[in-house]
Formats: structure tokens, C-alpha cells, sequence
């Protein structure tokens, strides 16, 4: 399968629960007996059988073994189900999403997370109904710019669903928006308080569109860098080669450094700082440069980078502030979207100082 080995014994027995298979108050087998059996580790099998303890759907004890609960009988007020585009490699989004977890567990509040893929959508869509299906959740959290392929399945069973995006869709419950245009804004003031009048925007994905109109406004002239492909750009280390590769490029191109580099990706940021310096370039003395990055995975130099920051432990805290807001709602009025902002933060890569 696709998923992990941990996921895929954890839905078969949350499946052989939820359907019957296996009866409240049955004993399973012993972990090494059901890792025997599945061609599996036993550590697999643990962490399986603790996920679906934590829903309250198995109950262990030393003596009497591992027990079935009566699904029916769950400690959980309410069930959410979050779906989402991006894989375990994107760190935002993995910390977002367990932030977000662990804070509506402690509201007792169930979260069952699931990834969505679009190198396989009818299998996944059909995964997706069987989840909706089986767990009826009270409510749907959507991730992604692809939710009209799943609001027919949410409404036709009647789940009401938040919309996680730029521009969360008119036909949501709620929304939460991921805008950037504030700390654009904020990059373009502060790169023009630097001196600066030429850019090169290095993106990997696709790029904000807040930061061109940001830049011009401040009479700044902004070139695109072609990507350079590279196989598997969507891993960490395809998109840091696709970021150096892309630098080298250019300056093989191109003899005049324009004043500032910006990078749209941090791992693309990796890459592009170590073109840079393996061509003797000094930072910010010949090229001042400004990055997109994670709070707890930023990219990695010899001083402060100045930065756009993204932080996933208070954007998940904020849209778990939403899931609850939504479930304690007895109105339908939908309510405004929470806003999911970057901070600027002014490091030692520009010649400014100060915070902006």
C-alpha cells in the first residue's frame, strides 16, 4: 500500500471494529501473535493498537489482554475529519496538523487525519467515502485548492466542512485563509529602506502572488529564475537541488548580481545560499537575500537570514481555535475565516536592521 505499515494495520482493525468484524469485549490476540500473523513487526502492531486505544476503540490490560470497546460508547464529544494534500515530508504541514490534534484530543475531541493523493484520486476518493461512511463525523476539515471534487461527498451526506486555503470556497461552513499579503508588503518596504532596486524571485511551487505587485509598488524590478527540473521535485532534497541549480544557472548566464535574492522555498533557499557561496558571493556584502521559512526548519547560515516566517505550532493552535468555534455554533450563519499570517522578521542577509 501507499501509506505507511502502522496506518494500514491501524484502519484494518479501526475498519474490523467500526463494521462488526470483531465484537466490544472481545479479546485480540497477544502483538506477536497479530504481527505473526500480518507479516509485520511488532512495534507496527503496538503503535497501531495505541492510535486506536487513544480513539477509545481498544482497551489494554495487563492481565485480560486487549480488549474491543463498543465504538458507541467512545469518551469523545465530537469526531473531525481532516483531509489534506500535503505528504509527511512537508514539515509545515505535519506539525500543523499533530498541533492541531493534540490540542482537540484535549478538548475531547476526536481528529482522524488523511491524506489525500492526485497521482490516485479515484482510489482515495473512494477511501475518503468509506471514511465518511463509517465514522460520520460531525464535522470535515479540507486542506487544498481541490475541495469542489469532495463538497458533493460532504453534502450529500449532510457533514458540514471547514476550508483550509488562499481563498477558502463560498460553499464552506468556515473558512481558514493562508495569506501572505501583510508580510509582502512588509519584504517590499524593507527591501527598498535597504537600497534595493533589482530582485531575482527563485520559486519551486507556485509563487505568492502578493510579492510582485508588493515589489513594483516599491519601484523594485523583479526577474523570475526559470526552475531547473530535477527528479522527485517534490521531496526536500529534489526542491534544495532544483534551488541550486537554478542559481547556478543564472549566474552562468547573467554578469551583474542584481541587489537582492528572494526565495520562495526554503529547502529551494538551502540550495541557493550554497550556490552562492561555493561562487565566493558574501552575503549580504554582495548580494543581500530574503527567504521563505518554517519556524524549526529554516534554512541553515552562518548568520540570521532575513526571513518570511511561517510558524505551524500557532497556525495549527488557530485552526483548532476554528474546528471548536464551528462544533459550539448552534446557528447556521457561517463564521469570519481565521487568518493564517506569515511573520516578517528582519535578520542579518539584508542591510537594514531593525524588525519590520
Amino acid at each position: 500500500g501507499r501509506h505507511s505499515l502502522t496506518a494500514q494495520v491501524e484502519q484494518g482493525l479501526r475498519q474490523a471494529i467500526l463494521t462488526g468484524g470483531v465484537q466490544p469485549g472481545q479479546a485480540l490476540p497477544s502483538l506477536l501473535e497479530m504481527a505473526a500473523r500480518l507479516g509485520v513487526s511488532e512495534i507496527v502492531v503496538r503503535r497501531a493498537v495505541r492510535r486506536l486505544s487513544e480513539e477509545g476503540l481498544l482497551r489494554g490490560r495487563t492481565r485480560s489482554g486487549i480488549r474491543v470497546c463498543d465504538p458507541r460508547r467512545r469518551p469523545w464529544r465530537a469526531s473531525v475529519l481532516y483531509l489534506h494534500w500535503s505528504g509527511p515530508e512537508m514539515y509545515y504541514h505535519s506539525v500543523l496538523s499533530a498541533t492541531l490534534a493534540e490540542r482537540l484530543h484535549a478538548e475531547r475531541v476526536l481528529v482522524t487525519l488523511s491524506k489525500l493523493d492526485n497521482a490516485d484520486a479515484m482510489h482515495d476518493f473512494g477511501r475518503i467515502q468509506t471514511l465518511l461512511d463509517m465514522q460520520r463525523p460531525s464535522l470535515a476539515a479540507v486542506e487544498g485548492e481541490s475541495v469542489e471534487i469532495l463538497q458533493p461527498q460532504l453534502a450529500r451526506r449532510g457533514i458540514p466542512f471547514l476550508h483550509l486555503a488562499s481563498a477558502p470556497s463560498p460553499l464552506a461552513h468556515g473558512g481558514v485563509a493562508f495569506t501572505a499579503e501583510a508580510a509582502m508588503s512588509a519584504v517590499a518596504a524593507h527591501a527598498r529602506a535597504c537600497g534595493i532596486r533589482t530582485a531575482w524571485l527563485v520559486w519551486m511551487s507556485p509563487p505568492n502572488a502578493a510579492l510582485r505587485p508588493a515589489l513594483a509598488a516599491a519601484g523594485i524590478a523583479a526577474t523570475e529564475l526559470p526552475t531547473v527540473p530535477v527528479p522527485e521535485l517534490g521531496n526536500p532534497a529534489g526542491v534544495e537541488a532544483g534551488g541550486r541549480r537554478a542559481v547556478e544557472a543564472y549566474l552562468a548566464r547573467r554578469r551583474a548580481l542584481p541587489d537582492l535574492i528572494y526565495f520562495g522555498d526554503d529547502f529551494a533557499a538551502r540550495g541557493g545560499l550554497a550556490a552562492l557561496m561555493i561562487r565566493g558571493l558574501r552575503i549580504p556584502e554582495d548580494v543581500q537575500v530574503i527567504s521563505w521559512a518554517n519556524r524549526g526548519l529554516g534554512p541553515v547560515f552562518g548568520r540570521p537570514l532575513t526571513r518570511v516566517e511561517m510558524d505551524p505550532v500557532r497556525h495549527g493552535g488557530q485552526v483548532a481555535d476554528a474546528v471548536l468555534r464551528k462544533l459550539a455554533q448552534t446557528d447556521g450563519d457561517t463564521p469570519p475565516a481565521t487568518r493564517l499570517e506569515p511573520e516578517f522578521i528582519v535578520g542579518e542577509t539584508t542591510r537594514g536592521t531593525g524588525s519590520a
